[in-house]
């Protein structure tokens, strides 16, 4: 990818790292949905599937792992038996998260 496309996707993934405020603590997608969606600037890109898509190309890229946890008996009956999915940044994934914080990322 060159040009605006690419500097588009590389924002995104800024955003959903910086998601990650104690980067070895793993992070529902419901969490970070509500992180990335906190700020005014990001609400349509939160909203509209963008984190979930970035979430997946983390995990493809190496820079992030996933696993489901079953969700607690009293929150299992609401969600149909679905577990809940989390996120844990990789050592690549910290290093990335780094570079974003040193503005080397974008």
């Amino acid at each position: 990818m060159t040009g605006f496309l690419s500097r588009w996707v590389e924002r995104r993934r800024a955003i959903v790292l910086q998601a990650f405020t104690f980067p070895r603590a793993p992070l529902s997608s419901l969490e970070i949905l509500t992180r990335v969606g906190a700020d005014p600037g990001n609400a349509f890109f939160a909203w509209s599937g963008g984190v979930y898509r970035t979430l997946h190309a983390l995990v493809e890229d190496g820079l992030a792992i996933s696993y489901d946890v079953p969700a607690p008996p009293p929150i299992d009956a609401m969600r149909g038996g679905r577990p809940r999915r989390y996120y844990e940044l990789t050592d690549q994934g910290l290093a990335a998260r780094a570079a974003v914080n040193a503005g080397r990322f974008l």
